[in-house]
């Protein structure tokens, strides 16, 4: 969902990329020849911006060392060859502490890339600087540095940090915002720290820095009733959230008509969509870990049951994945590429209000392969990844002794294994109010939305 982009925030904001003079062991960095560069339009306003920089070495010359010297006011991933190789820390004064990236290992003897994404989320001065210093194996060095050369854009392609990636009519020259020494920032410490390893691409583990990066949102509008004939819906709102209660039908848990995306996730943001049911319904959007796809549930007009669909970020490939008398919705994407998805083809139905009961199912991107997850007799939805790499989801049950049903938090391993409830009754602090027959008023998770 988003092309090569540098995204710079400032305090006084800036980003700059610098190369070092000497690769030798115990050498510090330097910013010499370097220079503050940020859009040419975007002045000091808070933005995302994206900056890239396409180079070859000299006929014949094979790179040994290679390192990056960078620093942004306040925010900026790192790409080499479409890699992702580093990020800024979220310090308010981040770019003070400029970091060293290691990018020996993923520069070609041919062209090469360097990309950006910065961010300036404080208005006022903003701008990028980098060095790059390249040591030959002959000894002769290479040195590229931020600087009018560079381009940039708002709005980026997808792919647009990869190797070879050519630019549209949205990139164009950056602009200078002063040779490294310039005020506000004056002579950043080149004692730059390492970056520390980014994660695997995929899976991976996001941060609130990793948060403020991402391009964008996806999410439902025209509202539907729960109910195809129309009637009044018992439901519960807790600060404007739909909670869960007894007789909740088998189906997404928000549903729509229509399918959109915000790039990037801000008010003037670019509004896309994706999908539009028509007189069917649609819900339960969730987003792969790359961002290229989009899963959710959809009931075509003449369909009965809803399936699991995909889209392209950009509204196009519209696939239908599962099939069959059932209904799936509630799809994500596991770590190991599976998707998981809750489920009528349990093939039962749920003893107190007789209607169809749920359990999670995975199968492969290609709908083939369908397993079990869970055995439950009442329901099973909305699996959630955690970072540890199990995953969560709520669980209706049913306890006719107590005449009620309960829902609460359930975790379990990706193959179905170790589940346990980790909020709800049975763990310690909620408690059951025996006059009651349930846990405390304030306490019925089926109240929290």
């Amino acid at each position: 969902m988003q092309s090569t982009v540098k995204i710079i925030r400032a305090t006084v904001g800036c980003l700059l990329i610098a190369a070092a003079v000497s690769l030798s062991a115990g050498a510090a960095p330097s910013f010499d020849k370097a220079n503050w560069i940020w859009d040419q339009d975007a002045g000091g306003n808070a933005g995302t911006w994206y900056f890239r920089k396409g180079f070859a070495f000299p006929a014949g010359q094979k790179p040994r060392k290679a390192q990056i010297l960078i620093t942004c006011d306040n925010l900026w991933t790192l790409y080499v060859n479409g890699k992702r190789m580093g990020r800024a820390d979220t310090s308010g004064d981040s770019w003070r502490h400029p970091k060293t990236v290691d990018v020996s290992e993923f520069l070609v003897i041919e062209q090469n890339t360097v990309a950006v994404k910065a961010a300036n989320t404080h208005p006022g001065a903003a701008g990028l600087l980098l060095k790059l210093v390249v040591e030959f194996e002959d000894g002769k060095t290479f040195e590229l540095v931020s600087d009018a050369s560079w381009l940039g854009t708002e709005s980026p392609e997808r792919g647009w940090h990869e190797n070879g990636f050519t630019e549209g009519e949205g990139w164009r020259p950056v602009a200078v915002v002063g040779a490294y020494g310039v005020e506000p920032w004056g002579k950043v410490a080149t004692s730059a720290t390492p970056a520390a390893p980014m994660p695997p691409d995929y899976p991976r583990e996001e941060t609130f820095a990793d948060a403020i990066f991402e391009d964008g949102i996806v999410f439902v509008s025209n509202a539907r009733n729960l109910h195809s004939g129309g009637q009044r819906t018992f439901t519960q709102y807790i600060r404007g959230t739909r909670a869960y209660f007894e007789m909740d039908p088998m189906t997404p848990a928000a549903i729509g008509r229509k399918l959109w995306s915000l790039v990037p996730f801000r008010p003037d943001g670019v509004r896309t969509l994706l999908c539009d049911a028509g007189t069917g319904k649609l819900g339960s959007p969730s987003v792969s870990y790359d961002g290229n796809t989009i899963y959710f549930s959809l009931a075509k007009s003449d369909d009965a049951y809803f399936h699991i669909y995909a889209v392209n970020p950009d509204g196009t490939n519209l696939r239908q994945i599962t099939d069959g008398p059932f209904h799936d919705y509630d799809p994500v994407e596991l770590p190991d590429g599976r998707i998981a998805f809750s489920s009528t083809r349990i093939g039962s139905r749920e003893e107190y209000h007789a209607k169809f009961a749920s359990s999670l199912f995975t199968c492969r991107p290609d709908g083939t392969q369908i397993l079990p997850l869970t055995y439950h007799i009442v329901a099973d939805r909305e699996p959630r990844v955690m970072a540890d790499g199990s995953l969560v989801f709520v669980r209706m049950d049913n306890f006719l002794e107590r005449a009620k049903v309960e829902v609460h938090l359930h975790q379990t391993r990706l193959d179905g294994t170790g589940g346990q409830v980790i909020i709800g009754p049975g763990r310690e602090g909620i408690r059951v109010d025996r006059d009651a027959a349930a846990e405390p008023a304030m306490s019925w998770l089926r109240k929290y939305g």
